[in-house]
């Protein structure tokens, strides 16, 4: 059976940083069936993040699944978990043994201890769930990976910076929202920090 890795992806830098890893690893490999995939994760992500997976899966070369239905619920544990059991189990069934969830606990240089516990459990957790049924769907190896989980912001700007990520492919690069001016503020901090300094873009 044919594995390959499944980055799961809002369109943010950590998840770019994932996506870029991932393609570099798999520079050599020329059958698409065997490239990383990138999945729109959570499923309620904006317009823009949606967007943005699309376009850094397309100038990285990699594959780009649809986004999912939202899940119809106002608890954001639940929704965190509803989620990553149905990407799991869809990777799982294609034959991928190995989703990356690239999700940071951090602000700054201050770790969300508690977040991070979530997190990591609910990574844990969910992978054995899924290896319950390697029965049905092949893979009894089933594991997510949280590469970035106590990275500071300025670590993964320095990842970003090795790996030379298009960061115009951000969701937050063009967009006006508060959002994209906060997240934007945050990063292009981080990147300054690592002699990268964030060339503000226009609007668009």
């Amino acid at each position: 059976m044919l594995t390959r890795p499944l980055i799961l992806s809002d369109g943010d830098l950590p998840s770019l940083v994932a996506c870029a890893a991932a393609a570099e690893m798999s520079l050599a490999e020329t059958d698409p069936a065997r490239r990383p995939v990138v999945l729109p994760f959570p499923s309620a992500l904006s317009a823009d993040q949606c967007r943005a997976v699309e376009r850094q899966a397309k100038v990285l070369n990699l594959s780009a699944l649809p986004p999912m239905a939202p899940v119809s619920t106002s608890a954001d544990g639940e929704a965190e978990v509803r989620d990553l059991l149905s990407a799991s189990y869809g990777a799982a069934r294609a034959g991928i043994d190995t989703v990356t969830w690239p999700l940071s606990a951090t602000r700054g240089d201050s770790i969300d201890v508690d977040r991070a516990g979530r997190i990591a459990t609910r990574a844990m957790l969910v992978g054995r769930l899924v290896g319950l049924d390697d029965t049905r769907h092949g893979e009894p190896a089933a594991r997510i990976e949280t590469p970035y989980l106590d990275l500071s912001d300025t670590q993964l700007a320095d990842l970003a910076a090795d790996l030379a990520v298009p960061l115009e492919t951000v969701w937050w690069w063009g967009s006006q929202t508060g959002d994209a001016a906060r997240a934007r503020t945050r990063w292009g901090a981080a990147l300054a920090a690592v002699g990268w300094p964030l060339v503000a873009p226009r609007a668009t």
